[in-house]
Parts: structure tokens; C-alpha cells; sequence
């Protein structure tokens, strides 16, 4: 995806969406806050001229609970009457969820957790959704919905408010006020053809906490990809293909694997077309090592079925380098009837549904290498072209990447820029100290690394464990590493310094609202006053304290056990000079 977050008319289409947790409903209260809740679309790029924007309610929260700090522990959808209930469900099964996977009597449930993404166990195939509340069977589900007249003529209503007369433009904000507190579908007045449409929103408010006065989220709302509540952007840069990374929470290390998953929908083929073709077309950077043709899996809808045999023989190729080629995809849900080229209803040879609109999934796995660029505090995240691949879905409708037919995804890998200085003179840098570093989950088990310059050194698994600040700078930096927490140890001090305690620095990503791009990343360290943050926050600094007469040592060399020794000798004699004197005194007394 780009920087610019992106909506994805298509992606995966789940297998199961049984997400028994923390969902949305609504409980009648006499607090009127409750039907007080509201929603902020935020406007990135200029919407369609003279658009509306309407918010149907989905369900109203019910059974809400709170965390020890107010925040929603669990709540879930309560059902609305027909036909909005008997809407919801068809439409959801028609975008491709198992009618198993959801509750008649509650479908809204369905919604809700694909909604929130949590993850599933064992995960299910729906791991777009996960990550966009815009994205996957739920934006298949979402444009159903936008246009099921059963679910828009019976059903509560908003108006967006706030906007620039005659059109949204960049910097907006559309807002929907004195809303029933649950889960929404905004939709856009205007035709899908019209410049800066929006796709369908599914979003839910906030909930009201009547002992807190205030609407509260999930305590992790908005945090990594879980989405926020009461907010939500403009869906107007839509994009045919789609291109994500399964299961990606904190980035990877150099030498992982990297699961993607693209997917488009079957087109409607126009009539009278003598011939017609569907190529995927998937550039790698130097940074990703592409699959071999034969790992590629094609999956048809919600159906496990790997479907890659069936197309012809050579579909799947490498081309120069970088590419990664599929061709013949038409053949999976068209074919020529003589006359012209037409949509079929199942896959050849199978019973498997394609008919028009149906989620084609292509998977496969690269593995990061070490030409991957590693983000850190001073660069933050972004787009990272050398640990970005680009996929181009072409046909007779979509030309060279046009009318959405171009996605990408960005595989991250992060690392800490240290400096080794003298705690009393922080202007004096130490070269020469040397560190161990471990995952916090496996603090003795210290990584390895190659160095690839002086003080600059690169997760691999067959490195060396010993890392040493540079010469003159004292600087030193680890990278290729995924987000996490990592404890860092001193194993030798520069020359008349003594070592630092161990400490931590967790690597803390901010992924930007609803993407998988990166907008910042953040260091934060364990409480010491050995380390701390310089150059804005970009850089660990680690002070050793220099052996002086005046210094206890802090570790290794003979610690304090001679102060002490000495000490207690002090002491002894004192006591016995003490004891002496009482002794003497006595005596002369007693005469």
C-alpha cells in the first residue's frame, strides 16, 4: 500500500469468521450520552462533487463491559429487526462468508469481528480485513450492503455534516452527530464512476461510560492495526488488485519469510470480446528473494482448493530478476464460446464458484534479505522502496496499472542507533566497548550478526554475538531486526571505564490508521541512568562512568569487596580500642 492509505476494492475472502470476542451492541439507558455518539471522517483527497454522505446503523452495542481503567473490555451487536437482519446476513454470504460462520439471529456479530480484526486460532484466510476495516470480504460485504435497498429504505439514518459546500476537499472533515452508540455504514451518494467516490465505510462510535462521563474504546484501539472507534477516512483512491502481507504485526528479521496474498476480483467480461486476458505481474526489489513458480497457490473464492494446476502449462513464470508472471488467470472464470469470450459460473473441472465479483486469491512466500533497508527513529518508516514489491493487474479494462490496477506492500525490518560516550563528558565518545544483544524473550540467548562497516552491524544467524562501538565515534548501530524489546549487555568496557548494567530498548513502530506503512518509530528504554535519548530522541546513549578513586565500580573488577574489607577492619579496631577502654575504666573504679 501506499504512503497515502489506499482502500482495496479487493482482497482475501474468509474462510471462517466465527470470532467469538469483544464485538459491539448497545444497552438502552436512560444517560441520554448513549444516543450522543459521533463519527469523523477524515478527508485525505478531494471527494466526488456534490456527494452526500449517509451513515446506516448496522447494530446497536449491547452487553458492554469495562476494563479497571474504563476502556471497553467486550461488548457485542444486537440484532435489528427484518429486513435489515435478513440483509445483513445475505449479504455477507454473498461476499463470500461460510453461512456456518455467522449468527442468524445476530449477523451483525459477523460484521463486528471482521471489523475489529482480531486474530483468529487457527488464523483464517480473512487477513485483509484484519488489517483495514476497508479491505477484504469486508469491503465485498460493505458495497453489498450500499446497495441492498432492503437494508437502506427501513433503516436508521444520518447526514454528514462540516464539509466544503458542493464537495469535500483535502483537509475536511465529515461529521455525524447525536448518533445511537454501534457499528455504521457510511455510504457515498454519488455513482461508483464518479471522480473521488468513496467506497462504503463500515466503522463503529466510541461507547458511552456513564461512570467515566466520557465515550471510551477498546484500550488498544488504534494501537498497531486495530482500528479506532468514532473515526474513520474517506475511501476515494480505490484500487482493483490488492497486495498485502499476512500476518505482519511487528515487521521481520533478515533472512524471514514473508507471506503475501494478492487478490482481485473476477471482472465482468463486456460482451463482444474476441479475445481477453488477466495477467498478474509482481516486481520484487533486491531486498526480497521471489518464490520459486511452483509455491504460487490461486484460490477461488472461499474455497481451499489450490486452483494454480489449472491453468495452462508456462502461466507462471520469472521474468528477468525481479518478476514474478501469471498469466492465463482468465481461464479460471472465463472462457470462448465461439463467438466471444464470457463469464463462467464455476471453475473448470470443479464445482467451485466464479461468477462475477468473486475473490481471486494468489499466494506466496519471498524471504527478506540482507538488502533490506532497516527503519529506525531517525529515518522513521515510509514507503522503503528497497523493501517494496509492486503487483500490476492488467486486462482489456485495466491497462498498465490504470483504473486500480496497482498495489503494493512494504516488508519492514527495523534497527537502534546506539552511542557509547563518558557519562560525566558526554562529548567524549568511548570506542572499543563491546555488547551482547537478546530478544527480552530470550535474554540468554545473545543474536548474531555481520558487520557490515565499521559499527554497523546486521542481524544474520550465522554472525558473530559480539558488537563493538567505533572507533572515534563511539557510534554503532544494529539493524535488521523486527519490532520488539531487546537487552542489550556490556561484556567489555573501554579502557579505565567500568561496564554499564544490562539494559532494554524496545523498538515501538507506529503503523499509520488502517495501512501497513509505517509513520514513526519510537525507542524506548528500561529505567537507568546509564542510557538515555539524544538527537531528538534518534539515538541510545550509553554513559560509562570512569574509574576514579571517588568512583565505586559498578561491575566486574574486584567491585566493592575492598572498600568493605577495609571498612570493616576500621571498624573492628574501633570496637576493640572501645572495648579496651570500658575494661580499663571498670577497673579503676572498682579500686
Amino acid at each position: 500500500m501506499d504512503t497515502k492509505i489506499r482502500a482495496k476494492r479487493v482482497a482475501a475472502v474468509v474462510a471462517a469468521a466465527s470470532v467469538a470476542l469483544a464485538g459491539f451492541g448497545f444497552v438502552h439507558t436512560a444517560n441520554a450520552a448513549a444516543n450522543d455518539a459521533t463519527i469523523t471522517v477524515n478527508v485525505k483527497e478531494d471527494g466526488a462533487a456534490s456527494a452526500t454522505y449517509t451513515a446506516y446503523l448496522i447494530g446497536e452495542y449491547d452487553g458492554i463491559t469495562y476494563d479497571a481503567s474504563g476502556n471497553i473490555k467486550s461488548l457485542v451487536v444486537k440484532a435489528q429487526n427484518d429486513p435489515i437482519n435478513t440483509a445483513i446476513k445475505t449479504d455477507a454470504v454473498n461476499a463470500g462468508a461460510e453461512a456456518t460462520a455467522i449468527d442468524a439471529d445476530k449477523p451483525a456479530n459477523w460484521v463486528a469481528a471482521n471489523w475489529l480484526g482480531y486474530p483468529t486460532s487457527p488464523n483464517t484466510d480473512d487477513t485483509i480485513s484484519a488489517v483495514s476495516p476497508y479491505a477484504g470480504n469486508l469491503q465485498a460485504f460493505a458495497q453489498k450492503l450500499a446497495g441492498d435497498t432492503n437494508f437502506k429504505t427501513s433503516n436508521t439514518t444520518a447526514t454528514g455534516t462540516g464539509f466544503t459546500s458542493g464537495g469535500a476537499i483535502a483537509g475536511d472533515t465529515i461529521s455525524f452527530t447525536a448518533l445511537t452508540q454501534g457499528l455504521y455504514l457510511i455510504v457515498d451518494s454519488t455513482a461508483e464512476t464518479t471522480s473521488g467516490h468513496s467506497l462504503p465505510i463500515i466503522v463503529g462510535t466510541k461507547a458511552w461510560n456513564a461512570t467515566k462521563n466520557a465515550f471510551v474504546d477498546f484500550a488498544d484501539g488504534g494501537v498497531d492495526k486495530k482500528p479506532a472507534l468514532g473515526v474513520a477516512q474517506l475511501k476515494n483512491d480505490a484500487t482493483f488488485v490488492g497486495k498485502t502481507i499476512v500476518g505482519d504485526t511487528n515487521g521481520f528479521n533478515i533472512g524471514d519469510t514473508v507471506d503475501y496474498e494478492v487478490t482481485f476480483p473476477v471482472p465482468a467480461i463486456p460482451g463482444s470480446q474476441s479475445t481477453w486476458t488477466s495477467t498478474i505481474t509482481d516486481t520484487f526489489p533486491t531486498a526480497l528473494t521471489r518464490p520459486a513458480v511452483t509455491d504460487v497457490e490461486i484460490f477461488v473464492g472461499s474455497d481451499t482448493t489450490d486452483v494454480a494446476g489449472l491453468l495452462p502449462g508456462g502461466s507462471i513464470t520469472h521474468e528477468n530478476a525481479d518478476k514474478l508472471k501469471i498469466t492465463g488467470l482468465e481461464t479460471l472464470y472465463g472462457e470462448y464460446n465461439g463467438s466471444a469470450w464470457v463469464n463462467l459460473t464455476t471453475v473448470p473441472t470443479t464445482t467451485i464458484p466464479v461468477a462475477a465479483g468473486t475473490i481471486i486469491r494468489i499466494k506466496y512466500s519471498a524471504v527478506i534479505n540482507d538488502n533490506a533497508v532497516s527503519a529506525t527513529a531517525a529515518t522513521n518508516g515510509g514507503q522503503l522502496a528497497d523493501n517494496t514489491n509492486w503487483v500490476v493487474y492488467e486486462d482489456p479494462t485495466h491497462t498498465g496499472g490504470s483504473n486500480g490496477g496497482t498495489d503494493n506492500a512494504v516488508a519492514y525490518v527495523f534497527g537502534i542507533d546506539l552511542a557509547k560516550v563518558d557519562k560525566a563528558d558526554h562529548s567524549v565518545p568511548l570506542a572499543g566497548a563491546t555488547f551482547t544483544v537478546a530478544k527480552a524473550s530470550a535474554p540468554a540467548t545473545p543474536l548474531t550478526f555481520s558487520q557490515e562497516s565499521a559499527g554497523v552491524y546486521e542481524y544474520s544467524p550465522t554472525g558473530s554475538a559480539t558488537i563493538t562501538s567505533n572507533t572515534g565515534t563511539g557510534r554503532f548501530t544494529v539493524k535488521g531486526l523486527e519490532a520488539g524489546e531487546y537487552i542489550f549487555t556490556e561484556t567489555n568496557a573501554p579502557s579505565d571505564y567500568f561496564k554499564v548494567s544490562s539494559f532494554s530498548v524496545t523498538i515501538v513502530p507506529t503503523w499509520d490508521l488502517n495501512t501497513q506503512t509505517v509513520s514513526k518509530v519510537d525507542y524506548q528504554l528500561s529505567t537507568t541512568t546509564d542510557v538515555w535519548l539524544t538527537a531528538t530522541d534518534t539515538i541510545v546513549t550509553i554513559g560509562d562512568t570512569k574509574e576514579a578513586l571517588s568512583n565505586l565500580p559498578y561491575t566486574g573488577g574486584i567491585g566493592i569487596a575492598l572498600f568493605v574489607a577495609v571498612g570493616a577492619a576500621v571498624t573492628i579496631i574501633g570496637v576493640r580500642a572501645h572495648r579496651k577502654s570500658a575494661k580499663a575504666e571498670a577497673n579503676a573504679t572498682a579500686f
